[in-house]
C-alpha cells in the first residue's frame, strides 16, 4: 500500500475512517456511516447510523463542520481522502484547501 494523497489537505483520522467502514455491506443494508470533515482541524468525523430510510443524521452546531456522504459499502482511505478533497473543492472554498 503506498502513501495516501490528501491532496494537500490535513485529514485526522482518516485510517479510523476507512476502518468505520469496513464492516458495511452495501445499500440495501440499514447500516451506514455519516461521514463529516472540520475544516478547521481537520478531523474526520464518522457517526454510524441504523435506518432503512437513511433519514437519520448527526447535526452539528459548527459552522467550520460540513457533511461529506453518507457511506454505505467498505471504502479505502485514499478513496475517503479523494471524497473529502472532491466535495470541498466542488463547494468553492479554496479557503479549506
Amino acid at each position: 500500500m503506498g502513501k495516501v494523497n490528501k491532496h494537500g489537505l490535513k485529514m485526522q483520522n482518516l485510517k479510523k475512517a476507512a476502518s468505520a467502514t469496513k464492516g458495511l455491506e452495501g445499500w440495501a443494508s440499514p447500516w451506514y456511516i455519516q461521514l463529516s470533515y472540520d475544516t478547521e482541524d481537520g478531523e474526520i468525523i464518522t457517526t454510524p447510523h441504523y435506518d432503512l430510510g437513511r433519514w437519520e443524521y448527526a447535526q452539528f452546531h459548527s459552522p467550520t463542520i460540513v457533511d461529506i456522504a453518507n457511506i454505505s459499502d467498505p471504502m479505502t482511505m485514499q478513496e475517503i481522502a479523494n471524497m473529502i478533497y472532491n466535495d470541498i473543492s466542488e463547494r468553492g472554498c479554496a479557503e479549506w484547501l
